[in-house]
């Protein structure tokens, strides 16, 4: 009895254990209460001029990654802080800009409009940062019900691609106000063959740049309906999200550190940026990106131990109860 007893605990430490590992391998928990603090970082790889600020309103995803946008143009930085974005440059935080919208989606830099998506109504803004004069660009039955799931704006022509099954592709040159393409199917790549979606990197005028099959970079010019390849990484990036271009440089996450790939000399140099860097966003030498911190609560793994050493405990305990019933 005993031994079959004894058997039955361990059977369950091992199936509590597996179900644990399996859960914190699957998703992002903390027990107690817990508090976040956001940071986005801007820094000038020319000259190694940089600056922090912080944020409140941090979002977390799945694998306890930070979740909040960053974009950068010109020498002007933004990071999504609640129902609007926090701006700062190298010499001074620009302060709180709040978009009017109690869900803003995408927000993007463009000179000094920031463009951005609303939740659920599905219109298109962009306001000026420096008047505060918010502006409706698309309204929701020309911007449509698909929402954003990657966007870019350059000197008023904004790409976006949807969250449909198949994400469509959408370019609006907003000071002509006519699409250059609406609901358009982003051509298939040779190389994809994990059906890995593709990642909208920028848009320039009529040509659209995106990730491919995790390393190639692939421009679309829907003029032309034309595809090639203009670039690749050095290895598939883990991460999408974690690369930002400019032209022929690239900066994405590495194993300990930013690095900066230039596709035209073929080399990479070790940026010495935080690791958990996220977000990223780049405009000629600036580079952003943001992370945060937690100060309080048990990180997954933490709760997984403590969890174990209860069910070992009482199994024990189980195991003891069983032992001493069998003698008497």
């Amino acid at each position: 009895m005993a031994a079959k007893g004894l058997a039955f605990s361990t059977t369950v430490i091992l199936a509590l254990t597996g179900t644990l590992v399996a859960n914190q391998a699957q998703a992002c928990s903390y027990a107690g209460p817990v508090d976040f603090k956001g940071y986005a970082v801007l820094f000038d790889v020319e000259t190694g001029a940089r600056r922090q600020v912080s944020f409140e309103q941090v979002g977390i995803d799945s694998l306890c990654r930070t979740a909040n946008r960053v974009d950068v143009a010109g020498s002007v930085a933004l990071v999504t802080d609640g129902r609007g974005v926090r701006l700062f440059d190298l010499e001074r935080d620009r302060g709180f800009l709040a978009l009017g919208v109690d869900d803003p989606v995408g927000p993007t830099l463009d000179g000094p409009f920031v463009y951005y998506g609303s939740y659920p109504a599905d219109a298109l803004y962009r306001m000026d940062f420096t008047t505060r004069v918010q502006e409706v660009v698309l309204q929701p039955a020309d911007f449509g019900t698909f929402g954003i799931r990657q966007i870019d704006v350059a000197h008023g022509v904004v790409a976006w691609t949807t969250y449909d099954g198949n994400p469509l592709l959408n370019v609006y040159d907003s000071q002509a106000q006519r699409f250059l393409l609406r609901n358009g199917v982003v051509p298939s790549w040779p190389r994809d063959t994990t059906g890995e979606l593709p990642y909208l990197l920028d848009v320039t005028g009529s040509v659209v740049r995106f990730l491919r099959a995790g390393r190639d970079v692939v421009a679309y010019d829907v003029s032309t309906n034309s595809t090639s390849l203009v670039g690749q990484l050095p290895g598939p990036l883990d991460f999408p999200r974690d690369l930002a271009a400019s032209g022929n440089r690239f900066v994405y996450g590495g194993n300990r550190t930013l690095v900066l790939y230039d596709s035209d000399l073929n080399a990479t140099m070790d940026l010495h940026e935080d690791a958990r860097a996220t977000g990223l966003a780049m405009a000629g030498s600036f580079i952003a990106y943001d992370y945060h911190e937690v100060y309080s609560g048990l990180p997954p793994l933490a709760l997984a131990a403590v969890m174990l050493g209860i069910v070992v405990a009482a199994s024990t305990v189980v195991a003891l109860y069983l032992v001493r019933g069998k003698k008497h």
